[in-house]
């Protein structure tokens, strides 16, 4: 899997969604656009191999 193919599929995009870490950017540091330069799992989708271990569980 190619770079952008991974990102466009994994990678959550958290902005507006009261998340301090991108929401809050202006706030603490009195600027929008920076980067913040650390990696939550809650950054990225959940695995499509999970998601349908999940689902074949729930039924």
């Amino acid at each position: 899997m190619e770079k952008r193919e991974f990102l466009e599929k994994y990678i959550a995009d958290r902005h507006n969604t009261n998340c301090s870490k991108w929401d809050g950017l202006k706030e603490k540091f009195g600027e929008d656009g920076l980067l913040p330069m650390w990696v939550a799992d809650m950054e990225f989708k959940t695995c499509d191999g999970i998601t349908d271990a999940l689902v074949e569980r729930a039924k």
